[in-house]
């Protein structure tokens, strides 16, 4: 038994459980490209200033710069909706607002990239909410504790805004969210 993983061999073992509790099946080079984002963000700070200037801004930018940009948009995104969407939801805009940069960064990449980078990128952003999920459940798995009133409060924000992210926070915790959010009567 090896008592001291690789990092990598460490998320790998969590990014391949957490894809299969959440009946995802990414193609190889995406799952390898989250074990990537999950070891790069042990080592880096991120970027504070607002996704959407950061968007805006990429999309002016020359073409190799652009590309740059676009993926730490998606991969900051992905990584703070899945590991920190709680905290997000405290702030000036939700966690879904943090979803769409992510997944709009992810689509203008994918249209701009070609083979196995376009296959990687097009399926983060056809299926961000659930590699959000994904990050989610390796953060659950690190941070277990969840209090009632957590989960009440998740309910109450799906409830008021209709949140795809916590309807499917809700679902991973055995929650059925039942009728229809407030917002969406």
């Amino acid at each position: 038994m090896d008592l001291n993983p690789s990092i990598n061999e460490f998320f790998e073992a969590h990014v391949d459980r957490a894809c299969t509790e959440a009946a995802l099946s990414p193609a190889r080079d995406t799952e390898n490209y989250l074990v990537q984002l999950l070891t790069g963000y042990v080592q880096r700070n991120i970027d504070e200033s607002p996704l959407c200037l950061r968007l805006y801004g990429a999309l002016d930018a020359p073409p190799e710069q652009r590309r740059e940009s676009l993926r730490d948009i998606g991969d900051t995104s992905l990584f703070l909706s899945g590991f920190f969407a709680e905290r997000l939801e405290n702030g000036a805009v939700g966690v879904d607002y943090y979803m769409s940069m992510g997944e709009s960064a992810y689509g203008i990449l994918a249209g701009q990239a070609t083979g196995a980078n376009h296959t990687v990128f097009a399926e983060l952003s056809n299926k961000f909410d659930g590699f959000v999920r994904v990050l989610a459940a390796i953060n659950a798995r690190w941070n277990p504790e969840r209090s009632p009133r957590d989960v009440v409060k998740l309910y109450e924000r799906w409830q008021r805004t209709g949140s795809r992210w916590a309807h499917a926070r809700l679902a991973a915790l055995g929650v059925t969210a039942v009728g229809k959010p407030n917002g969406l009567q």
